[in-house]
């Protein structure tokens, strides 16, 4: 296969679109998930940066004229009341690093911008190349600040097996594949859907923790799973049953 016919080439007449959202969809959400996660406790800043949903679904009416229908709005209520609680008691914390809280808040709004911009300016091409050229343009400011702001010596053949591991892990797991999958939902799904769906998972990785950490979950954590999984229902689940048959109607025409 050519060049000039592979999938893999770059947009002709799209490139304004595409870096702006490699810009936002790449580079807002990991620089400001990164510092995130930095200034407070993890678990915190992760809930926070998965509110992305009550963005997504509010931009997506605002921008794409997608209804914002009572069970687009029950969904949000349920999802964002699933956060309060894996938050339970520690709402206080997130008030302490109000920079952290700052930062994941507006990961979570770029991310769901970008999701949205996504549909409103769709680019030409298929969801592993357009992936992978979003990742590309990204990569261009996301190094140029690490090599700006870390100026300490790094040697990566240093690190132990656990961090190494977990780098790799990153690479080949969240940065390709589910990059990769997100884009594709975000393509083929309602932005207020897609949206929605991501709620399931800071609830995944609570009860993650159960098999790799041996934490107990709490009632808290329980309530939390019920109102994800009721938000998640909301958009899911059909609006009405199909109407029955009725008897003895006569048969379409060919």
């Amino acid at each position: 296969m050519s060049w000039v016919s592979s999938p893999w080439r770059g947009p002709a007449g799209q490139w304004p679109r595409l870096i702006v959202i490699a810009l936002v969809n790449i580079c807002g959400w990991n620089i400001l998930a990164i510092y995130g996660v930095l200034l407070m406790a993890s678990g915190r800043a992760a809930i926070l940066g998965y509110t992305m949903p009550a963005w997504g679904v509010l931009l997506s009416a605002w921008i794409l004229r997608e209804p914002f229908t009572r069970r687009r709005a029950l969904g949000v209520a349920l999802g964002l009341g699933g956060m309060v609680f894996l938050l339970g008691g520690e709402i206080q914390a997130v008030g302490r690093a109000p920079l952290g809280a700052l930062c994941m808040v507006g990961a979570a709004f770029t991310w769901a911008l970008g999701t949205v911009i996504m549909k409103r300016w769709p680019v030409d091409l298929p969801a592993s190349s357009f992936t992978a050229w979003q990742m590309a343009v990204g990569l261009v400011p996301i190094l140029a600040l690490a090599l700006y702001a870390e100026r300490g010596p790094f040697n990566p053949l240093a690190l132990s097996m656990a961090p190494l591991l977990g780098i790799l892990y990153n690479l080949v797991v969240a940065f390709n594949f589910c990059y990769w999958a997100w884009t594709r939902i975000a393509i083929l799904a309602p932005a207020g859907v897609a949206s929605l769906a991501t709620m399931m998972i800071p609830v995944v990785g609570v009860f993650s923790s159960v098999l790799v950490l041996g934490e107990v979950p709490s009632w808290s954590d329980y309530a939390a799973l019920v109102l994800v999984v009721g938000s998640l229902a909301t958009v899911v689940l059909p609006s009405r049953a199909a109407p029955p048959a009725v008897r003895g109607a006569a048969a379409p025409t060919r």
